[in-house]
């Protein structure tokens, strides 16, 4: 999963001051491959956010999402069972926040969000049934607002690439390509995740060439070092012969 722009955390109005600099740090940090110092940011990140949480239950939402945040982090370092624990705070909270109100849309959105990418980390740790049922909960879930009118494309990108995953046991490449060239329609092909999620959709369907040909747009359009993971999924798909 890619590391969450700004625009994509909670509404900033939600944080303090001191917390979006944090995590605009540890992004920052996290894209570097300065994992260590990275974690450190989103901790002080998520000491805020409890505390705000504390006394008022309106800011629970960025708890979970930070610790989604720290979960990524983590699973990028290699840190695996850190990883999921992380992932199990944010999907616990998720899932009382969805319970208390069937009607929050945005709770259930995270929630496939944050099953879907747990489900990657699961599967990397071969715990494969719990990833395989934990991707078939994001995707039923995500598939609803996926096909909304007003989706943004990072939850399209997201919803094409948990259809990707080797943990879905339903594979649908052709869904994945559709959903991948919508997200890289609405963001005017600039974003270098989501050229790696069209890429990888070509793949699947058997257009290597074409696979080949995005991936190299997505390379020119990664800024100049950092980013090596994705840097590295590119390449991959351009030695696909």
């Amino acid at each position: 999963a890619p590391l969450r722009s700004p625009s994509d955390w909670p509404p900033p109005t939600s944080r303090s001051a001191v917390q979006i600099e944090s995590l605009l740090f540890a992004q920052t940090l996290a894209d570097s491959g300065r994992f260590g110092e990275s974690q450190q940011a989103i901790r002080g990140s998520l000491a805020i956010a409890l505390r705000l949480a504390a006394t008022n239950k309106s800011k629970r939402r960025d708890v979970a999402s930070t610790y989604g945040f720290l979960g990524y982090v983590l699973a990028l370092a290699g840190q695996t069972g850190e990883a999921i624990d992380a992932y199990e705070q944010s999907i616990v909270i998720f899932e009382q926040l969805a319970k208390e109100d069937p009607r929050n849309l945005q709770a259930r959105t995270d929630l496939g969000q944050m099953k879907g990418e747990i489900a990657g980390v699961l599967w990397a740790a071969n715990r494969k049934g719990e990833a395989a049922k934990a991707t078939e909960t994001a995707l039923e879930i995500l598939q609803p607002v996926t096909d909304r009118p007003n989706v943004i494309a990072y939850i399209q990108q997201q919803y094409a690439q948990f259809l990707l995953a080797p943990s879905n046991r339903h594979p649908n490449p052709a869904a994945a390509l559709m959903y991948a060239l919508g997200a890289d329609a609405r963001e005017h092909h600039t974003n270098p995740e989501t050229l790696e999620t069209v890429a990888h959709a070509y793949a699947a369907a058997g257009d290597l060439g074409r696979a080949r040909e995005i991936s190299r747009k997505g390379l020119a359009a990664l800024p100049a070092g950092g980013q090596a993971d994705l840097r590295r999924r590119l390449e991959g798909w351009l030695a696909q012969r």
